[in-house]
């Protein structure tokens, strides 16, 4: 079935408000930060709104340099990189952040290009953030509440461990956990350290025929 254009009309009318697009024009960014604090490979965050589904995202970013670029656009990485981008659209779990598109810049801001990748949106803060508003509480948390946070955790991490190839998160710590206001655990930040991992053996191993995709069993 052939999904509707996006009209003219629908684009948002606040052009001080929407900054940057989506090369589809599903996607547009707002100049308003989303807080990435200890997030390995993650350069910036921002408020998003998709068009498509009408409702916030988020729009993450990830600067690669010039020679980075060059490597990405060869055919072999290239096709390595794609598979890696889309095992996240693949995720589909209650306890982790959703992964919705993404796409690779092909025109340079300040000498640098940049992977981009679209995330669910949630109000929730971190765990780090909880745990610190709850330190001045007299009431300390109590163990129910912590083995029901442990078991929704560890939920997500055996579904990404299940996953073929399997899925090694490599960030997971109080700053990439969220905390919805409902009491449900969202693990989030699974892309950047793996996409940084693979941006690294591009520059180590420049003989693409030998080139994989370095997802950790």
């Amino acid at each position: 079935m052939k999904q509707d254009s996006i009209e003219e009309s629908d684009i948002p009318s606040d052009t001080d408000e929407y900054v940057d697009q989506s090369p589809d024009g599903r996607w547009f960014r707002r100049d308003d930060t989303v807080q990435a604090q200890g997030i390995g490979g993650l350069t910036r965050s921002f408020k998003a709104i998709d068009m498509e589904e009408g409702k916030e995202v988020v729009w993450n970013e990830i600067e690669i340099s010039q020679e980075m670029h060059s490597l990405i656009r060869r055919d072999s990485s290239k096709e390595a990189m794609e598979a890696i981008l889309k095992i996240f659209k693949r995720i589909e779990h209650v306890n982790l952040i959703k992964y919705s598109g993404y796409w690779i810049h092909d025109s340079a801001e300040d000498g640098m290009f940049k992977i981009v990748y679209i995330t669910e949106y949630t109000m929730a803060g971190t765990l780090r953030s909880f745990l610190r508003r709850s330190k001045f509480n007299k009431k300390k948390i109590g163990a129910k509440v912590w083995r029901r946070w442990c078991r929704q955790i560890l939920r997500a991490i055996d579904y990404l461990h299940s996953c073929a190839p399997s899925i090694t998160h490599g960030h997971l710590n109080c700053d990439s956990i969220y905390i919805h206001h409902d009491g449900i655990i969202k693990v989030g930040s699974v892309a950047p350290n793996i996409i940084k991992d693979f941006l690294s053996s591009l520059l180590e191993d420049k003989d693409f025929g030998k080139l994989k995709i370095k997802i950790r069993d």
